[in-house]
């Protein structure tokens, strides 16, 4: 098995590198696709994804994941945490790694310091093309973004109190082109993707609203399914 890559952001090219600008690219406000939904209902929370998979190698957090700062945003280390700052107009700010596979569940413990989206990239192929589940902390909200070349659509969005809170936990598990998610002690739901790339990149992304935002992320665990 190949040892995994690191970047710290994206760029418009095929291979990232570790000093690129990142995107311009907003959290878009297309019609949430309800037809996708293979479970229509939240679940209860005894059906919360499973984190016992074998963790991958590159699927935790340490000062090898990628830094670096530009006009407008930063992407750190420091103790324990991933730090990601982004200024309102900055777009998704991220930092990613590549695994060796692209089914994998990934979970990550989420702090913020104000108002923001913040949390998982998935299967990250290049600027137009990746998954993100993102949510806000202090309001509750959560939605679920694919973006296929350069075209977004909101798979879902909601408001959950198991997404609000000072750190909170979420947890996604793509198959194939299945996604299913969870935040907290609540399962979110079972939805299936338009078709999503078979990319290995994965990490954490933030984007800023009317503020300079700063969110946090702790005890990233990235397993293969089991």
């Amino acid at each position: 098995t190949a040892a995994p890559t690191t970047t710290a952001v994206p760029t418009t090219t095929a291979v990232p590198t570790t000093t690129a600008a990142p995107t311009t690219t907003a959290v878009p406000t297309a019609t949430v696709r309800t037809t996708t939904t293979i479970v229509p209902t939240a679940p209860s929370s005894s059906s919360i994804i499973s984190e016992t998979g074998e963790l991958l190698a590159g699927g935790t957090l340490g000062a090898s994941w990628p830094t670096g700062q530009g006009r407008g945003w930063s992407v750190r280390f420091v103790d324990d945490s991933y730090r990601i700052t982004a200024d309102p107009g900055a777009g998704m700010i991220w930092g990613y790694r590549t695994l060796d596979r692209a089914d994998v569940t990934i979970s990550v413990d989420v702090s913020i310091d104000r108002s923001a989206n913040a949390g998982l990239l998935l299967r990250y192929d290049d600027s137009s093309n990746y998954v993100s589940f993102l949510i806000d902390p202090t309001t509750g909200d959560y939605r679920v973004i694919e973006r296929q070349n350069g075209t977004a659509t909101v798979i879902v969005e909601g408001t959950s109190a198991a997404v609000r809170g000072t750190t909170v936990r979420v947890v996604a598990q793509i198959r194939d082109d299945v996604l299913r998610i969870a935040a907290g002690e609540a399962n979110l739901g079972r939805y299936s993707l338009s078709n999503a790339s078979n990319s290995s990149r994965f990490g954490m992304v933030v984007l800023a609203r009317e503020s300079t935002a700063t969110a946090q992320f702790r005890a990233l665990q990235i397993r293969e399914i089991k």
